[in-house]
């Protein structure tokens, strides 16, 4: 994600974030910039906001290489043929480990998948999902194919359970964060940190409701908040 792709995103969950909150404050305006992330413009001050996401860097890498090997299935399918389709895995928790096999055994697998799918439907339209209650393979679950799209569009889908957020972890980035804050480009009279959790993959979706008001030390920032973006919640250290 380039830095102006990933801005866009932080302003849309800061507004996010400002829409689901009470501040009971007016705020006149909002600047960008680095270090802090933003500032909001009040009358008779200014706050500063910086944002960060909870990710869990060991789900991440997990997640990473699963776009790495479908990207690169869908290379390789494209390579041979060169009809468009739309194609959805759904893996399962075995995780695709390099240590077992190669990188090129788990490509050549979807690969494979999508192709008998294909080459038995090719000459007609179709919308074809492997049963529910039947595994592909150890490492997908199902696979849903349809060629009724222009070009080709492959993605994975994986159930995971939302758990809470680690304290210490938490601890940890609020400390780090704490440590950027002599570095600011501009004076404010206030420090928030807004911490984010999001929907969607297991890396980013974390669970603050656990945590009791006062259990982390809020650092050089005045108030910290922890925005759980799928439902809304938010929640103040």
């Amino acid at each position: 994600m380039t830095r102006i792709k990933q801005k866009h995103v932080e302003r849309y969950v800061l507004g996010n974030f400002l829409e689901n909150i009470d501040l009971q404050i007016p705020i006149i305006g909002i600047d960008n910039f680095e270090s802090p992330d933003f500032v909001l413009k009040c009358p008779n001050r200014k706050i500063s906001v910086e944002h960060t996401r909870y990710i869990h860097p060991k789900h991440k890498q997990i997640e990473e290489f699963r776009k790495k090997i479908i990207d690169t299935a869908k290379e390789k399918f494209e390579s041979i043929h060169s009809q468009p389709l739309r194609v959805f895995f759904h893996y399962s928790r075995r995780i695709m480990d390099t240590k077992i096999n190669p990188k090129s055994y788990y490509v050549d697998l979807l690969v494979q998948m999508v192709e008998n799918i294909y080459l038995s439907n090719k000459d007609r339209n179709f919308v074809v999902s492997t049963k529910r209650n039947k595994r592909e393979n150890i490492y997908i679950d199902r696979v849903s194919i349809s060629n009724d799209i222009d070009r080709n569009l492959w993605q994975w889908i994986g159930a995971h359970l939302v758990e809470f957020a680690d304290l210490d972890k938490l601890q940890k980035i609020i400390n780090a964060k704490s440590m950027l804050t002599g570095k600011y480009q501009i004076e404010t009279d206030e420090k928030w940190l807004l911490i984010e959790a999001s929907k969607g993959f297991k890396s980013s979706s974390y669970r603050f409701d656990h945590i009791i008001r006062g259990e982390l030390q809020k650092g050089e920032f005045d108030r910290v908040f922890l925005f759980d973006c799928g439902p809304g919640d938010i929640f103040e250290a």
